[in-house]
């Protein structure tokens, strides 16, 4: 790289895993449209401060302005799911 710029360090390499869980009340396909800023933000800015080999998950709930209790269930499943699978 050229002598003067800024380069961000990975200070946090003890982290190997980040699992975001989180709800839109738009959907997946407007997230999509405009370029999923949150999904952006961690995995091209948090996950670069971390170990070179961390592993991301993204487990999101889409229009949960519409959702039924049997959505946010098979969602909470999801996640229970998702979690166990996590080494010990």
């Amino acid at each position: 790289p050229p002598d003067g710029n800024n380069h961000i360090t990975a200070k946090l390499t003890n982290i190997r895993r980040l699992m975001v869980v989180t709800t839109h009340g738009s959907s997946k396909w407007v997230n999509a449209i405009q370029g999923e800023p949150g999904k952006r933000v961690v995995f091209r800015g948090l996950r670069v401060l971390c170990h070179p080999l961390t592993r991301t998950s993204w487990i999101a709930l889409y229009t949960i302005d519409r959702s039924t209790d049997q959505d946010r269930s098979a969602f909470l499943r999801r996640i229970d799911r998702a979690v166990r699978r996590l080494p010990r």
